[in-house]
């Protein structure tokens, strides 16, 4: 019993033992979380496969697509206009009906948030050559290959199978497809002048190479703008651009203008790159895109804001029109960006021109031409405009021969004696015909408004009005059986009492609501309407008339005309004074995702004309 005692190991040691073995387990687990949280995983490795001095580079999110329906995914996966988009007599391939065989890792392209699909676009100008390239994440080569084979037939294309890399091309050279075991990348409008060689030469190497430190990731906008991403973004790689391909650019330019004018030297001007972003929700599709480098901003030029309220209240209507716009411009620089265009070749290939030189050539034929001496440069006479220019129309379908029933035009003045004013009458002195340079007359009993007009002209032969303030001046057309009747011209009582004390000029009828928030907000900015309840009764049958003229035999229902009338709201596109742009096409239905709308309006008409069962 002693001896065996004796040689028992003591529990100490089992207990050390123990310790050290849950070290090492507890360090091997530390060290697969580890690989696992920061090994690459198949989408994070997609933009490997994109060279760092690629032009254009697409990102597209389906998962935001699919999560944006809402609830209507497997409505409209189900529904007849699906089924019937599906189908495709044209050909004997087919799309393998389970997807999970396709070989595409789903799962990181598709299924989950961050899933990515890229696209991008190399250039050559040196050789005149370009080409179009998707990458997608794979999880089986040879299952994809099998996907291929599905979807092309089988005499339309031939397979070469590497030792690390396989590739599929389209006998008509429409279509190159190369991929291994972890991603692949179809290329298409390769141009004609790149051999089938090389560009085959090329993708089997990127394919087979993807390298983190040549490719987009390096550049210093790209990781912010893939976070950032969702949806479809693109990126615009400005730095990619080297003088090579400005100056091929500018040859083009140059060659579609024969007589050597508008092709200034091309530069980036500090722009690193340009972000693109289209978001797809709440009734709207919304295109937006930002500049990024030194000098982020093309547009200097801009004011910090956009339509004033003065300039406003002047955009008289007899409702809010359905087209509107407006420019508020800084005008000193503005002079001077266009001085530095003049100096390099605007005009021309003169590059000895500037402003200055040219205002000392117009000046004798100014005084020729009116008979007035020029007392004035063409920066006094830029920088004396407030820089805002502004425009509404009010159209009226039911008169179809004379459809625009207002058109306003409104030019921003400087406060006080202006230039532009002083020369606008010098200039104008003896054409146009001054209806009085106070309206005291006018407006005994309105105060406030007499101190809002300063002149009124009329132009002759048409009486439609140029009207006077202290904002600037504005331009009045197209109003029916008042300002523009001719023989209203002499009798200015009746049509100024229609003009503004019955029709209402000014803050009573003067654009307001969604109209005047977008032209105010930006600098530059569009909006038209495209509710047809702002057009009337007419949108609905010229629609009607267009539709069966498409679809000969075919009858609608008024709900259907309605419903194709109604379903748009509005477009409208700004620029900020950052040089933000944005793009918005609205739906009338601000509830549901526009895809949705879409659809369901499309298969709503589908089956009233009988194409779906």
């Amino acid at each position: 019993m002693s001896d065996q005692s004796s040689n028992q190991i003591p529990s100490k040691f089992f207990r050390g033992k123990k310790i050290l073995r849950g070290l090492g387990i507890a360090s091997l687990l530390l060290l697969a979380i580890g690989v696992v949280q920061f090994w690459p995983r198949p989408y994070d490795t997609l933009t490997r496969y994109i060279p760092n001095d690629a032009l254009v580079v697409v990102k597209i999110e389906p998962y935001t697509f699919i999560e944006n329906l809402k609830g209507h995914y497997k409505e409209i996966a189900n529904s007849p206009l699906a089924e019937k988009l599906s189908k495709d007599d044209s050909t004997a391939c087919e799309l393998p009906k389970n997807p999970m065989k396709f070989g595409i890792d789903l799962q990181h392209s598709a299924w989950t948030r961050g899933g990515e699909i890229y696209g991008f676009t190399m250039a050559d100008p040196l050789n005149n050559t370009s080409s179009t390239h998707v990458v997608l994440a794979l999880n089986n080569k040879n299952k994809f290959k099998n996907f291929l084979e599905a979807v092309f037939c089988q005499d339309t294309f031939t397979v070469d199978e590497g030792n690390n890399s396989s590739q599929l091309t389209m006998k008509d050279s429409s279509l190159l497809v190369t991929w291994d075991h972890k991603a692949a990348i179809f290329t298409v409008n390769y141009s004609p002048l790149v051999s089938l060689d090389s560009i085959q030469e090329w993708a089997r190497y990127r394919i087979e190479n993807p390298d983190r430190k040549d490719c987009i990731e390096q550049h210093k906008d790209f990781k912010a703008f893939r976070k950032d991403a969702e949806e479809v973004a693109v990126f615009v790689n400005v730095e990619a651009f080297n003088e090579e391909t400005y100056d091929f650019f500018y040859s083009q330019l140059a060659l579609m203008n024969p007589n050597g004018l508008l092709y200034p030297k091309i530069s980036a001007n500090g722009i690193r790159s340009i972000q693109c972003h289209l978001t797809i929700d709440s009734g709207q599709f919304v295109l937006s895109s930002t500049f990024t480098g030194e000098k982020p901003s093309p547009f200097a030029f801009l004011a910090e804001q956009g339509l004033s309220e003065e300039a406003s209240d002047n955009l008289h209507s007899t409702g809010n029109p359905q087209v509107a716009f407006s420019i508020a411009l800084d005008m000193d620089t503005l002079y001077d960006q266009l001085d530095v265009l003049v100096r390099g070749g605007l005009l021309g290939g003169d590059t000895s021109l500037n402003l200055d030189i040219i205002d000392s050539q117009i000046t004798p034929l100014i005084e020729q031409e009116f008979n007035v001496e020029k007392l004035w440069t063409i920066q006094e006479l830029m920088t004396s405009l407030s820089g805002l220019i502004a425009g509404a129309v009010s159209i009226d379908l039911e008169e179809m021969f004379t459809p625009i029933n207002e058109l306003h035009v409104h030019i921003g003045i400087e406060e006080g004696d202006s230039l532009f004013s002083n020369t606008f009458t010098e200039l104008t002195s003896g054409a146009i015909q001054d209806r009085g340079l106070s309206l005291d007359l006018w407006f005994e009993n309105d105060s406030a408004r007499n101190a809002q007009y300063e002149s009124l002209y009329v132009l002759p032969y048409s009486g439609r009005q140029l009207v006077k303030t202290s904002e600037g001046y504005t331009l009045i057309l197209g109003m029916k059986d008042g300002l523009d009747s001719a023989n209203n011209v002499s009798g200015y009582n009746d049509d100024v009492n229609l003009f503004i004390r019955n029709e209402g000029y000014g803050q009573d009828n003067a654009i307001d609501g969604e109209i005047q928030e977008i032209l105010q907000r930006n600098p530059i900015a569009f909006y038209i309407s495209l509710n047809g309840n702002d057009y009337g009764p007419t949108y609905s049958d010229i629609t009607k008339e267009i539709l069966e003229l498409n679809l000969e035999g075919a009858e609608f229902s008024e709900q259907a005309i309605d419903d194709i009338v109604n379903l748009m709201s509005h477009l409208s596109f700004s620029v900020s004074s950052q040089g933000e742009m944005e793009f918005i096409l609205a739906l009338d239905n601000t509830k549901d995702n526009p895809l949705v709308t879409i659809w369901q309006t499309m298969e709503r008409l589908g089956k009233e004309l009988g194409m779906l069962d």
